[in-house]
């Protein structure tokens, strides 16, 4: 072969090779960006992996916040039963209380009609035994 030759393949061989180590380097880019991907994925698995058991204990959370609104409207509805039964009782005893005032002060007119009565029964006698009797 010709020096010439020689030369051309050298030259060849040489653009080669530096095609190769920007190929090499270029690959092992590559790999770095494809290693911090991994990374990422690992971390956002991590981070669905905590959201999983985040959404998980807000269920329950909820779950147990429904069984205690429940507790909370059923005690509420046996508070509302008691105080209307509470009026009820209020409004007997209003009215109960009204008749027995009512009937205390016909009772108390009562007593003073009988009294003045008895006063003008006891008048009218007293005037009569002062009439002198005639005989």
């Amino acid at each position: 072969m010709s020096e010439a030759l020689l030369q051309q393949i050298l030259n060849e061989v040489t653009g080669i090779k530096s095609d190769v180590a920007d190929i090499k380097q270029e690959l092992s880019d590559v790999k770095a960006d494809v290693s911090e991907l991994k990374q990422d994925v690992s971390g956002l698995k991590q981070d669905v992996s905590g959201l999983k058991q985040d959404v998980s204990v807000l269920k329950q959370d909820v779950s147990e916040l429904k069984q205690g609104l429940q507790k909370t409207n059923e005690h509420l509805e046996r508070i509302d039963r008691r105080q209307e039964g509470i009026f009820e009782q209020t409004g007997r005893l209003s009215e109960y209380h009204a008749e027995t005032t009512a009937h205390f002060e016909r009772l108390q007119k009562d007593i003073e009609f009988t009294y003045q009565k008895t006063a003008m029964h006891d008048l009218k006698l007293n005037r009569i035994e002062n009439i002198p009797v005639q005989q």
